[in-house]
């Protein structure tokens, strides 16, 4: 088995902070989440603190199939 497909506890952390399991819920917690450190991010040439610190973390543009939309 790769090792990229191996199982780290250690690195979930959003499961015991946030509704994984009410879609409309955990869009909304990560609408208020995710501003503020992307903006962290942006302003300190891709670092961030808190929970994050020293975690690789990148920042991820899609496109809506049918919206359209760009999302980060």
């Amino acid at each position: 088995m790769s090792h990229l497909y191996e199982r780290n506890d250690r690195d979930v952390t959003a499961s015991s902070s946030y509704n994984l399991n009410d879609r409309a819920v955990f869009k909304k917690q990560m609408e208020e989440l995710n501003p503020p450190i992307i903006e962290e991010f942006r302003s300190n040439g891709g670092k961030v603190g808190g929970q994050f610190t020293g975690k690789n973390m990148l920042l991820l543009h899609t496109l809506g199939a049918k919206s359209h939309l760009t999302r980060v």
